[in-house]
């Protein structure tokens, strides 16, 4: 049997890690948000977010406007 390898698009890592955050501060709230916590709760390594955003303000910044339906999140 042959294996299918699967990529994923920006756009569902993106999400992954947008979703993460939501279920991470329903749980232990922002004073305790990670990069660390929110790779390992998206299931991606922790330098992949990097890859999205250049630092945990940006982050921070982006999900903060989308979640306020202010942007549409799509990665270059």
């Amino acid at each position: 049997m042959q294996q299918v390898k699967i990529s994923k698009t920006k756009l569902d890592v993106s999400e992954q890690i947008f979703d993460a955050t939501d279920r991470l501060m329903a749980k232990e709230g922002l004073h305790h948000l990670s990069m660390h916590k929110l790779a390992k709760e998206a299931g991606i390594a922790a330098g992949t977010i990097y890859l999205y955003f250049k630092n945990v303000v940006e982050y921070l910044a982006f999900s903060s406007r989308k979640s306020n339906g202010f942007i549409k999140y799509e990665p270059v």
